[in-house]
């Protein structure tokens, strides 16, 4: 396991943001499709995100542990792993409803 959360200060801002999530490198990443009006009517803002390497707020996708169908581990080694470490600590997920969601590779059926 990494260091999921931890105080961050920002390089190109130098503001320190605390409890920030540190540990993202395999989630899906996406922004919301914005046409050329959208552009055209916030230019200081696709200019700010150019700057600072990010965009907006307001593009973020937003998802729920709902959203979650499945965390697919290797073995049962790690799934034992995942679970104890689910249970005992602070997560996005319900340590009790969404533990039925770790399962092997080779025991999930996409639906």
């Amino acid at each position: 396991m990494r260091v999921y959360k931890d105080d961050f200060i920002s390089p190109t801002t130098n503001i320190t943001i605390l409890n920030k999530v540190l540990y993202d490198e395999r989630e899906w990443r996406s922004v919301k499709l914005f046409g050329v009006l959208d552009y055209q009517n916030n230019l200081e803002e696709i200019k700010a995100a150019i700057t600072n390497k990010f965009m907006s707020q307001r593009f973020n996708l937003t998802f729920d542990r709902n959203d979650i169908v499945a965390i697919l581990v290797s073995n049962d080694s790690q799934k034992i792993h995942l679970l104890n470490f689910i249970k005992n600590s602070e997560t996005f997920l319900d340590n009790k409803m969404d533990l039925n969601k770790i399962m092997l590779f080779t025991d999930f059926k996409e639906n």
